[in-house]
């Protein structure tokens, strides 16, 4: 027998709608992926215990679920050498993320890896690695840092699935 499969849709989500959950629910959207700060933002979005109640209600009430959130697009876990403090800002914001998961019950943090530099896969691989360790390593919750793979030219991290381990 087939399992359902959840339904998703792209909707306006902003923290000033709840994230869109109304919406989603009028539509029958069974999960959802939200940013849960601003994609262009280093700075991480904090919420006032009001507004985590009433995310975390009608998230419920409107049976959706499970919820990701995904990452900042300036994060680049491939900068160590070429940027190092975006390096620094990526593991930071990233940590962030994960955090803003567990406030509003988010089931993990999806995250591009960023751009090469022009140094390759291999030239960057050491440097993917050492944010991610840093960041599973400053983050005790149970949210999942997820890859996402990313299109683009050759100087995409995670171009090709293979690169996502």
């Amino acid at each position: 027998m087939a399992t359902a499969r959840p339904l998703g849709a792209h909707v306006s989500a902003t923290a000033a709608n709840n994230f869109g959950l109304d919406r989603m629910a009028e539509l029958g959207i069974g999960c959802a992926q939200v940013f849960g700060t601003n994609k262009m933002q280093w700075k991480a979005r904090t919420y006032r215990p009001e507004q985590i109640a009433r995310f975390r209600r009608t998230a419920v009430d409107a049976g959706v679920g499970p919820i990701f959130s995904h990452g900042i697009y300036l994060a680049n876990f491939g900068s160590r050498e070429a940027n190092p403090p975006v390096w620094e800002k990526s593991i930071a914001a990233t940590i962030a993320g994960l955090s803003i998961c567990e406030t509003l019950g988010h089931e993990g943090l999806i995250v591009h890896l960023g751009s090469n530099y022009g140094l390759g896969f291999d030239g960057v691989l050491d440097s993917v690695v050492d944010a991610l360790g840093r960041v599973l390593a400053e983050h005790a919750g149970s949210a999942r840092l997820i890859l996402e793979n990313a299109a683009g030219s050759a100087r995409i991290i995670g171009g090709r699935v293979s690169e996502l381990g």
